[in-house]
C-alpha cells in the first residue's frame, strides 16, 4: 500500500479513537484494538507527522499576545500524550526517563513523581531511551533514524548520531559510560564513542530487524536480539561476532544477560521465553505462561529468579530451569510496553499506554501517589459560584470542586460506586445550586453544588452521555448522546420535575427520534440566549437546529465533509459555530441557511468552542493546539501550542477573563484572557464569505 495511503488511513483512524470512545467488554478485546492500533503506528514512514515544528516550553504560555497561562489545577501524572515505548532508571534509583510516540523523551524525578523537562528533537517516535551510569547523558533512539544524546542537566541535545537507514528500536550505554550501541530495522548495530559523536564499529550478521541490545555488566560483551530469529553475542574488546543463539519459535523481541552472567534469555513471538547457556551454547530451558508479546525481561544480579514483563498485562516472576511462573506479580490490566526494576527492588516502574506506573513488588498493587487533582483525562470544565470556584469531571470518575484563585481542591463529590468510565459533561444550574453530571453509562446525576450530596439520578440514554447544558432560563436540561440521540428534561430549581411532582415530563427520544434522529454518535449541543433552540452536531456530519418550544425539528445542514464535532450559538441572530473532526470550523447563519466564514487553521479534531469578549472564539483540537480567533473578520489572533507540556485539550471553558482547559493528563490550565501587547493577527486561511 502508498505509505501516503497509509498515513491518511491511520489518521482518520486515530481522529475516530479520539472523537469516538470505543467500548470493550473485556479485556482481550481491548489488547486486540491496542495490537490493531501498534501494528498501524509500526507501518507509518518516518517523518509522515504532519507538524514537525519545535514544541513551545510552559514559559512561552505565559507570554502570549491575547491568551497567557496563569496556572493550573491539579499535578501531572507520570505521561506523555502518546505511547511510551521504552523506560530506564537511574542507577541511584532518583530518576527516570522515558521514549514516547509523542516524539518526547522526558526525565522524571521519581522521588517527588514530577517531570523535570521535556528533550525535544526527534522528528517521529522516540523508541529507545538509556541513561548513562552517571546519569549525566540521555542516549534515545527514534523512528527519525537518529540516535541523540542529551545532557540531562540542561536538556540541551549535544550530538545527533546518523548512520541508520531505517528505524532505530534500540539504544545502550556501555557500563562505563565512554561508547553507546544503537541498532533497527536496517538490521546494523553501531557502535558510538560518546565523546567525538563518531561510529567506531558496524556490527553486521542479522538479517531481521534488531529488537534489543544490552552490555555485559564488565562491558565486554554486547548483546543483541532480531526478528531473523537469533540472538548474537559481540565482543566488544575485538569489536567481532561472537556465539549464535538460535531459535524456531518467530520473532524475538527482547533479550537480556542472565543467571548472574551464565546464560542468556529471550522472548519470543509466541510468547515464550527461551534461555540458552553461554558457555555451551546449548538451549536450557522454557518458560511459558505469558499470553502476549513479552517486550522486557528483568535480571537481578545474584538473585535465583527473573521478572519478565508483556502485553497482556502482566509481570511474572521465574526460577531459573522452572519452566512454569513462580507468581503473576503484577496485573496491570493494560498492555506493558517496558518495565524496569527500581534500585530498591521494592518497586517496578511499568510503561503502558501513555503512562509510567509504579507497582509494589510484594504486593502487585499501584502504588498511588497523594496528589490534587484528577488522574486521566479531564472531560468537562465549568465554573460556579460567580466565578470563584471551579467544577471539574472526569475519566476518573471524580467531581472535583476548586478555588478559582489559588488553585486548590475544595472538595470531592462521591456516589456510592464509580459510573463506568467515569464522567463525560457537566453543567450547573445556577436556580437550584444544582451540578449535573453525564456519564459514560448514559446517565444524567444530579448534586447538590454546597454540600456534593447526590439529589437525583436518572437513565437518560443507552450510551455515553457526550454533552450537557441547562437552558439560559432553567426550564430544562438536554443531554447528547453516543446512542444518536438527545434528551429534553424539564427541570425545577435544577431536578427533574419527577422529583418535585411525580410526573417526568421527558421529550427526548419520544420527541426528537421521531423528527430526525441522527445517524451517528451526538458530540455537541447548545441552547439559544432565549432557550427558544437548540443545535445539535453529529458524527454523521449533520447540524441539526430544533424548536425546544413547539417540540419540532426545523431543520439540518450539512456544510461539514467530516463529522461535527462541536456546535455554539453566536449573537442573537440564529447564527452556530460548528467545529469538525476535519478541524476546520465554519459560520452559518441558520436562519438565512447561509455560510458566512471559514476558520481553517486546526490539523486534527476540534474538540471545543467557546466565546469571549470582544467577539473572540476559542477553539481545542487534537493537535494540541488551542486557538484565538476575531470572529467577526475570521483572523487568526494567536495559536497557544500545548505540545510543550505534551497535552491534548479535552474540554474549554470560558468566564469572564479567565479560559480553563481541561486536559488528557488530568490537569486544568488556567489561562488569562489578555489584551494584544504587540504584533498583528495573521489571516486566517479560507476567511472569505462564501
Amino acid at each position: 500500500m502508498d505509505s501516503k495511503i497509509l498515513y491518511q488511513t491511520f489518521k482518520r483512524l486515530s481522529l475516530t479513537l479520539l472523537t469516538a470512545r470505543i467500548q470493550v467488554s473485556s479485556f482481550r478485546q481491548l489488547r486486540n484494538c491496542y495490537f490493531v492500533l501498534v501494528l498501524c503506528a509500526s507501518l507509518i514512514p518516518a517523518g509522515a507527522a504532519a507538524d514537525d515544528s519545535e514544541i513551545s516550553a510552559l514559559e512561552a504560555l505565559r507570554q502570549g499576545q491575547y491568551v497567557r497561562l496563569n496556572g493550573m489545577f491539579g499535578e501531572y501524572d507520570l505521561s506523555h500524550a502518546g505511547i511510551i515505548w521504552s523506560i530506564d532508571v537511574s542507577k541511584d534509583g532518583k530518576y527516570a526517563v522515558t521514549g514516547s510516540a509523542d516524539r518526547a523523551a522526558k526525565l522524571w524525578n521519581l522521588q517527588t513523581r514530577t517531570e523535570v523537562r521535556a528533550f525535544i528533537g526527534h522528528d517521529s517516535d522516540v523508541t529507545s531511551v538509556a541513561l548513562s551510569p552517571d546519569a549525566s547523558r540521555l542516549l534515545s533512539g527514534s523512528k527519525d533514524g537518529t540516535v541523540r544524546i542529551w545532557d540531562v542537566a540542561t536538556g540541551q541535545q549535544l550530538a545527533t548520531l546518523e548512520g541508520h537507514e531505517d528505524w532505530v528500536l534500540a539504544v545502550a550505554f556501555s557500563p562505563d559510560g565512554k561508547t553507546a550501541a544503537s541498532a533497527g530495522r536496517d538490521k546494523v548495530i553501531f557502535i558510538w564513542d560518546i565523546v567525538s559523536g563518531k561510529a567506531i564499529a558496524q556490527f553486521k550478521g542479522h538479517t531481521g530487524f534488531v529488537s534489543s541490545l544490552e552490555f555485559s555488566t564488565d562491558g565486554s560483551k554486547l548483546l543483541s536480539s532480531s526478528y531473523d530469529q537469533s540472538v548474537r553475542l559481540w565482543d566488544m574488546k575485538t569489536l567481532s561476532p561472537g556465539k549464535i543463539f538460535l531459535s524456531n519459535q518467530g520473532w524475538l523481541l527482547t533479550a537480556s544477560f542472565g543467571n548472574n552472567g551464565r546464560s542468556v534469555l529471550a522472548s519470543a513471538a509466541d510468547n515464550i521465553i527461551l534461555e540458552w547457556r553461554i558457555d555451551s551454547g546449548l538451549a536450557e530451558a522454557k518458560y511459558v505462561g505469558h499470553e502476549g508479546w513479552v517486550y522486557s525481561i528483568i535480571t537481578v544480579p545474584g538473585s535465583s529468579k527473573f521478572f519478565s514483563a508483556s502485553l497482556d498485562g502482566t509481570i511474572r516472576s521465574w526460577r531459573y530451569g522452572e519452566s512454569d511462573p513462580d507468581k503473576v506479580l503484577v496485573d496491570a490490566e493494560m498492555p506493558i510496553n517496558d518495565a524496569v526494576l527500581a534500585q530498591d527492588r521494592g518497586s517496578f516502574l511499568v510503561a503502558s499506554g501513555s503512562k509510567v506506573r509504579i507497582y509494589d513488588v510484594a504486593t502487585g498493587k499501584e502504588r498511588a501517589a497523594d496528589r490534587q487533582g484528577h488522574i486521566g483525562p479531564v472531560r468537562a470544565v465549568v465554573a460556579v459560584a460567580g466565578g470563584k470556584e471551579l467544577a471539574s469531571a472526569g475519566a476518573d470518575g471524580k467531581i472535583i470542586v476548586w478555588e478559582a484563585k489559588s488553585h486548590k481542591e475544595l472538595r470531592r463529590f462521591s456516589t456510592e460506586a464509580k459510573p463506568r468510565g467515569g464522567y463525560m459533561a457537566l453543567s450547573y444550574s445556577r436556580s437550584g445550586d444544582i451540578l449535573a453530571a453525564g456519564t459514560e453509562d448514559g446517565a444524567v446525576l444530579f448534586f447538590d453544588y454546597k454540600n456534593g450530596e447526590l439529589e437525583y439520578s436518572t437513565q437518560q440514554h443507552e450510551a455515553a452521555v457526550t454533552d450537557l447544558k441547562y437552558s439560559p432560563d432553567g426550564r430544562y436540561l438536554v443531554s447528547a448522546s453516543a446512542d444518536h440521540t438527545f434528551a429534553l428534561l424539564k427541570v425545577k430549581n435544577g431536578i427533574p420535575v419527577e422529583k418535585s411532582s411525580g410526573v417526568l415530563d421527558y421529550l427526548g427520544k419520544a420527541f426528537f427520534q421521531a423528527f430526525g434522529k441522527h445517524k451517528g454518535r451526538v458530540n455537541s449541543i447548545d441552547i439559544s440566549p432565549d432557550s427558544s433552540r437548540i443545535v445539535s452536531g453529529s458524527n454523521d456530519g449533520a447540524i441539526r437546529l430544533w424548536d425546544a418550544d413547539r417540540e419540532q425539528w426545523l431543520h439540518t445542514y450539512r456544510e461539514h465533509r467530516s463529522g461535527v464535532s462541536a456546535v455554539r450559538f453566536y449573537g442573537k441572530r440564529l447564527e452556530v459555530l460548528s467545529g469538525a473532526i476535519s478541524g476546520v470550523v465554519r459560520l452559518m447563519n441558520l436562519g438565512e441557511g447561509q455560510k458566512e466564514r471559514t476558520f481553517a487553521g486546526h490539523k486534527g479534531a476540534v474538540v471545543a468552542i467557546a466565546l469571549g469578549q470582544g467577539h473572540k472564539m476559542y477553539t481545542a483540537s487534537v493537535d494540541s493546539s488551542i486557538r484565538v480567533w476575531a470572529i467577526d473578520s475570521g483572523r487568526e489572533l494567536q495559536t497557544i501550542d500545548l505540545r510543550g507540556v505534551t497535552d491534548l485539550p479535552q474540554s474549554m471553558f470560558v468566564s469572564d477573563s479567565k479560559l480553563y482547559v481541561g486536559t488528557l493528563r488530568g490537569v486544568i490550565l488556567d489561562f488569562d484572557l489578555t489584551s494584544p501587547v504587540k504584533g498583528k493577527a495573521k489571516p486566517s486561511k479560507g476567511r472569505k464569505k462564501r
